[in-house]
């Protein structure tokens, strides 16, 4: 039952990738805090201010990600000194060090890709496993259900779980 929920939860995950990925396309959707006391919420918006703010923030196909309030950094850091620490295909890894501005900074972009490839390598194995494993019981002569040795049983019926053969 748990393994169903997971493929179920994984499948639903992915597919709102999916969908945020369309959606990005060609316009900004903001998930998370506009200031620290307000609450998390998600809207469409295009007011430069918003990208740097803690939270996730979906445009043209990306997710970029702030630990915390990326604006404040820049202005308390001299000459907006941050690093971009790795760069390569779409993924960019940027840093305000701590002694900088009295806190670390971090900021992750990443395509849409790579999360929908992770919500989908779970359903993908679910998926496989199942036909693959009573295919394999089937072959050696184990029980489809619970795979218990059928070698010898005459009576039609799993005496393990009560399938019949």
């Amino acid at each position: 039952m748990i393994r169903k929920a997971a493929t179920i939860v994984c499948l639903e995950l992915a597919a709102m990738t999916v969908a945020i990925g369309v959606i990005s396309l060609g316009r900004t959707l903001f998930c998370g805090r506009s200031s620290p006391r307000t609450p998390w919420h998600i809207r469409f918006d295009d007011e430069p201010h918003l990208i740097a703010c803690p939270g996730f923030i979906f445009r043209d196909g990306s997710v970029c990600w702030n630990s915390q309030d990326m604006a404040s950094a820049a202005k308390r850091s001299p000459f907006g000194l941050g690093v971009v620490i790795k760069q390569w295909r779409g993924f960019v890894v940027f840093y305000v060090p701590a002694a900088v501005t009295g806190r670390g900074h971090l900021q992750l972009r990443f395509p849409l890709w790579v999360p929908f490839v992770l919500f989908s390598i779970y359903p993908t194995i679910a998926f496989v496993r199942g036909p693959y494993r009573r295919h394999r019981r089937r072959k050696k002569g184990l029980c489809l259900k619970c795979g218990y040795n059928l070698t010898g049983n005459v009576s039609g019926v799993c005496p393990e779980c009560g399938k019949r053969i």
